[in-house]
């Protein structure tokens, strides 16, 4: 069991924008979100913006046969960034090697139907064969439904609407390999507040060509889709990858453009690309460009941070704090028992939180009135360490208060 002075040494290594790394990832399986899930069960890895989160989801989804733990570093950066982050596992071997089947066959929309019936669960496709339960969007409404109940008052409940309808204009989707041919997929029919391919192109075998449904009409805008896959990919050539981008519209927005060679904003293109030498791997082309332990390290920082930011929603690892109108806070006496006084600029309607350091919502008040400083009781918290946040319009604030 931790000591209260753990528990402080913990809190004076938080950074300014969340709780501290080691409270805000969590994993899990998804039998824990739905028992009747017993195959491709994870775990699953989640990273939490407690403070200053944007109300959307980073969702990403794996290559075939990749955990979503090897993905951790670009969760976490997505919760740095302000995102709820979550590596979702799902039944990847239909990869499918949708290739295999899809690439010669003769049925309209194979590539479609086939991810289509493992996003559904609907019986849509004669090449696959996935029921709802074991469909990615059941798999996902469960695991946010888990996760709200793990983490009450953290925002989970943000991403669905009445019963299990899944919001995705608030879920921003980044897939690697075959797991970016189902966020195409769903980009195509639903709209995201942005789409990542990475490492990925359809290919029909039949023509030697780009399958059709690329050009298909799009539910999410285009300036909301991006790609990124290494000019080595061992995988999927990266001539294939830029005509399936090209095919989605993204040269609208600029060339390719080298995050090795240029700064961020990259020309503001939505096509990237890396011709760095992976990590552990010479030839893990295909894997640098998302999986945690191949990118490089350049004086102990993931050489990718600023390109990861930039397609998550074009921040760079150096801004994330500069983005927030921060407030100042102040809190008296602190350490506390039974009541804190808060200082800080309180507009009307302006919402005071305390989080614990597992992220759970203990308290919260809203101001019925402009002041600029509140009272709090806080004599049902258990002594340890907590985080208190302001709220007020757009502006933000935070401060670390111990109860004794």
């Amino acid at each position: 069991m931790k000591t209260l002075t753990t528990w402080l040494l913990l809190a004076l290594m938080v950074g300014s924008l969340s709780i501290g790394q080691a409270q805000d990832t969590y994993t899990f399986a998804l039998n824990n979100a739905d028992p009747l899930i017993t195959t491709y069960k994870g775990p699953c890895y989640v990273h939490r913006a407690e403070v200053y989160h944007r109300e959307e989801l980073v969702l990403l989804l794996p290559g075939k046969g990749y955990q979503p733990t090897f993905y951790d570093q670009f969760i976490i950066q997505a919760g740095k960034l302000g995102y709820h982050g979550l590596a979702l596992k799902y039944v990847d071997d239909v990869a499918l090697d949708i290739q295999v089947p899809c690439g010669s066959s003769a049925l309209n929309n194979c590539f479609v139907d086939a991810r289509m019936e493992n996003i559904t669960g609907n019986d849509v496709s004669p090449v696959v064969a996935i029921n709802r339960t074991n469909s990615i969007e059941h798999r996902l409404i469960e695991s946010l439904f888990y996760l709200n109940e793990v983490f009450p008052g953290n925002g989970w409940d943000k991403f669905w609407s009445g019963d299990s309808t899944i919001l995705w204009e608030k879920i921003r989707i980044v897939g690697h390999e075959e797991g970016a041919g189902y966020a195409a997929t769903i980009g195509k029919t639903h709209n995201l507040a942005r789409v990542v391919l990475m490492g990925w192109s359809d290919w029909d075998n039949n023509n030697n060509a780009l399958p059709a449904w690329l050009g298909d009409n799009s539910a999410t805008p285009a300036a909301n889709w991006y790609g990124f896959a290494h000019t080595q990919d061992e995988v999927m050539p990266f001539s294939r990858q830029e005509a399936s981008w090209n095919a989605l519209g993204f040269g609208t927005f600029g060339a390719v453009t080298s995050v090795d060679a240029t700064a961020h904003p990259y020309n503001n293109s939505h096509m990237l690309s890396t011709s760095i030498t992976p990590a552990l791997s010479n030839t893990a082309f295909n894997d640098v460009v998302l999986v945690s332990s191949y990118v490089p390290l350049v004086n102990n920082e993931l050489v990718l941070l600023d390109a990861w930011s930039y397609l998550i929603d074009g921040s760079n690892k150096v801004n994330i704090a500069e983005e927030w109108n921060l407030l100042p806070l102040s809190l008296a006496p602190n350490p506390a028992n039974t009541e804190v006084q808060i200082s800080g600029d309180f507009a009307q309607g302006a919402q005071v939180r305390v989080f614990s350091t597992d992220g759970k919502l203990q308290q919260a008040e809203v101001s019925s009135r402009s002041v600029d400083q509140l009272s709090l009781n806080i004599s049902s918290l258990s002594p340890g360490i907590y985080l208190v946040e302001l709220i007020s319009g757009q502006q933000r604030g935070s401060a670390r208060l111990m109860v004794k």
